[in-house]
């Protein structure tokens, strides 16, 4: 268990989001997927903005941290 949840998730959400960027920039660059198109690898990333963007909110409300 962490001494401080709060400040680990605000380092680790972040984190996170940005290596969830890595398979999107690898794929537009290698378009390693047949019929790959920048904005195909684009709207990926959106996704995964999007994505945390509703879910940190929510599981905040759902399951909170205790301070």
């Amino acid at each position: 268990r962490a001494a401080h949840p709060p400040a680990v998730l605000r380092v680790l959400v972040p984190v996170v989001l940005i290596a969830s960027f890595v398979p999107d920039a690898i794929l537009i660059i290698t378009r390693f997927i047949p019929g790959t198109t920048l904005l195909g690898g684009l709207s990926l990333s959106a996704m995964h903005l999007i994505v945390a963007a509703v879910a940190v909110p929510l599981a905040q409300r759902i399951a909170p941290v205790a301070r």
